[in-house]
């Protein structure tokens, strides 16, 4: 079973929290290449402005 929420709390692991902020928002998720990520429509229209 999925987590539909952000199971970690931003003042207490900021990196875990941001990760599955960008990841449940749709605005990133992970390749199938180890280590690389692909922006989502909003991600990318976030990162050209």
């Amino acid at each position: 079973m999925s987590e539909l929420g952000i199971t970690v709390k931003k003042n207490e692991d900021f990196a875990e929290w941001y990760t599955q902020v960008v990841l449940k928002s749709g605005l990133a998720d992970y390749a199938p290449v180890h280590g690389c990520i692909v922006f989502r429509e909003y991600g990318y229209a976030i990162w050209e402005k």
